[in-house]
C-alpha cells in the first residue's frame, strides 16, 4: 500500500505541473493587433490610388506606380493622415502588407518608414531608415506580397497612444530600369510574442534604446547632451557616458559595440571613468561638408582589444564632440557626435563557456570581490562554491567540517607591513561547533603543505 501511495502522489504531481502551464505563457506569435487602415476606399492617404486589382484582404488596397526611370528624392511613396488618433498602447510593432512587382528594383535602396503623433511629418517622429528587405522576416523582399513590419519597443519620439501619421519616402535618387507597381494594404499595429529563443552558450548582449528610460536608465551613467527628435548631440564640451558591467569576463573572445551614430562623433572608452582612450574620431574634410561630420548610420565597432575584462569587468562608452570648436576659426561650430533612437543600442561579449572548475580558476584568490575555490583542498575539506550565500562577491566556499581542511594559494602573496589575517566565517550551529571540535587550530604556512614554515 505505502508503495501504491507513492506512485499515486508522484503522478499528481506530475499532472499538477501539467495544469498549471497557462496558456498565456503558451502564447507565441501575433496575439493582438490594432487596426490602421485596410486601404479599401483611399482615405487619409495623399498619394496613390486604390486598386482592387492588387489586395491582400478585403476588396481593395493602395497602389502607387513609377515609370522605368529616376526616382527623384524627396518622393513619398505613400502617405497616410488619420483623422482619428489610434491607440496602440500594448502593441510592439507597426506592421504593413507590401506588394511590389518587381522586387529586385528595390534592392539596396533605404526608405525612410516615419511614423508620427504629431498629424504631419517631422513632428513627434519615429522615423528609421531601412529597406524593404530589412522589414520582412527573412530579409527577402519577393515579387508579390510580402509581409512587412518595425518593432515600435522602446521607440521615441512618437506616442504611440495617439499614432496619427507615417509615410515612406526614399533617403536619395534611385533608378530603375522597368515600370514598377508597389501597394499597401491591412496597415496594422500588432503585439507579437516570438518563440522562446534556446540560450545561446557564450554570448551576451546588453540593450536599450536611446530615450526609453525603461532600458536606458540602466546603462547611463551621465549626460549633458542636447536633443532633436530621434538623437541625443553631445556638442563642444558636452558628453554622454553609458557604463556597461559583464558578466562573463574571464574568457573573452570579442566585444562588439553598435549603435546608430553620426555628426562629428568622438567615441571613447574607459574602465574607470577617469582614463579614457579614444576608438573613433570623425576626421575634418575639406570641402566636404566637414560642419555635419559622419552621415547617420548603424555602426559597429570592435571594443576587444581595449579592455582587459579579467582584471576589471566595467566598460565604459563615452559619446562626445571631435571638434568642439572650428580647427580653423576657433570658434563653435555645432553637430556634436550623436546617438539615434530609432535602432537598438548593442553591447556584445562573445566568450567561452567556462565549467564551474574552470570559473573558479579565474576568480583569483587576491580578487576582493569574489572567492575562488582555486587551491582548496576539496578531498578532504569537501568544498563547493557556494554563489547564493556569500558576504561579498561573487560567491562564497561551502563545506561540511569533519577533517582538515585546506587551502593551497597559486602564488605566494606577501604580508609584509599586514598585521591581521581576516575572513568571512559562517557556521550553522554554534553550540554544535564548540562541542564537536572544541579548540581548532588555524594553521599559516609559507612551504605551500602543512607542518612546515
Amino acid at each position: 500500500m505505502k508503495k501504491f501511495l507513492a506512485i499515486a502522489l508522484t503522478l499528481c504531481m506530475l499532472l499538477s505541473s501539467v495544469v498549471f502551464v497557462s496558456a498565456e505563457e503558451a502564447q507565441v506569435g501575433v496575439v493582438a493587433t490594432v487596426p490602421v487602415s485596410n486601404c479599401e476606399d483611399g482615405a487619409g492617404f495623399q498619394n496613390g490610388e486604390v486598386t482592387t486589382e492588387i489586395k491582400s484582404e478585403g476588396t481593395a488596397a493602395q497602389k502607387w506606380s513609377f515609370a522605368a526611370g529616376e526616382i527623384p528624392f524627396p518622393s513619398a511613396m505613400f502617405t497616410l493622415k488619420l483623422d482619428t488618433p489610434v491607440d496602440a498602447s500594448g502593441m510592439n510593432r507597426f506592421a504593413f502588407d507590401f506588394y511590389v512587382s518587381n522586387a529586385a528594383a528595390l534592392t539596396d535602396v533605404d526608405f525612410f518608414l516615419e511614423l508620427t503623433s504629431g498629424g504631419t511629418c517631422d513632428v513627434e517622429e519615429f522615423c528609421p531608415t531601412r529597406s524593404f528587405d530589412e522589414l520582412t522576416a527573412d530579409k527577402t523582399l519577393k515579387d508579390g506580397w510580402n509581409t512587412c513590419y518595425i518593432s515600435i519597443e522602446g521607440a521615441g519620439g512618437c506616442d504611440f497612444t495617439r499614432f496619427n501619421y507615417f509615410r515612406f519616402f526614399q533617403t536619395a535618387a534611385f533608378t530603375i530600369n522597368t515600370d514598377l507597381v508597389v501597394c499597401i494594404d491591412n496597415v496594422r499595429f500588432e503585439n507579437y510574442i516570438p518563440e522562446p529563443e534556446p540560450e545561446v552558450a557564450g554570448i551576451e548582449n546588453h540593450k536599450f534604446f536611446v530615450f526609453n528610460a525603461a532600458t536606458e536608465d540602466n546603462y547611463l551613467v551621465r549626460t549633458n547632451a542636447g536633443t532633436n527628435g530621434d538623437r541625443r548631440f553631445s556638442d563642444a564640451n558636452f558628453e554622454t557616458v553609458y557604463k556597461y558591467t559583464i558578466t562573463n569576463r574571464y574568457s573573452v573572445n570579442k566585444i562588439t559595440w553598435t549603435a546608430k551614430l553620426g555628426a562629428q562623433l568622438l567615441l571613447q572608452i574607459s574602465q574607470d571613468d577617469q582614463n579614457y582612450t579614444t576608438f573613433f574620431a570623425y576626421e575634418w574634410v575639406d570641402g566636404e561638408k566637414e560642419s555635419q561630420g559622419v552621415g547617420a548610420a548603424v555602426q559597429t565597432f570592435d571594443l576587444t582589444e581595449y579592455v582587459d575584462l579579467a582584471a576589471n569587468p566595467n566598460i565604459y562608452i563615452r559619446i562626445a564632440d571631435a571638434y568642439p570648436t572650428h580647427p580653423d576659426t576657433g570658434a563653435g561650430n555645432g553637430w556634436g557626435g550623436a546617438i539615434y533612437n530609432t535602432d537598438e543600442v548593442v553591447l556584445t561579449v562573445e566568450y567561452s563557456p567556462l565549467s564551474d572548475a574552470d570559473l573558479n580558476a579565474y576568480e583569483m584568490y587576491s580578487d576582493e570581490n569574489s572567492v575562488a575555490l582555486w587551491g582548496f583542498n576539496t578531498d578532504n575539506g569537501g568544498f563547493t562554491l557556494d554563489k547564493e550565500d556569500k558576504t561579498a562577491g561573487s560567491a562564497s566556499c561551502i563545506f561540511t567540517l569533519g577533517r582538515a581542511s585546506g587551502f593551497t594559494l597559486p602564488a605566494p602573496v606577501d604580508g609584509t607591513g599586514m598585521d591581521t589575517l581576516t575572513f568571512d566565517f559562517y557556521i550553522s550551529d554554534l553550540a554544535l561547533f564548540d562541542v564537536k571540535f572544541g579548540n581548532t587550530g588555524l594553521e599559516l604556512t609559507s612551504s605551500g603543505a602543512c607542518d612546515n614554515s
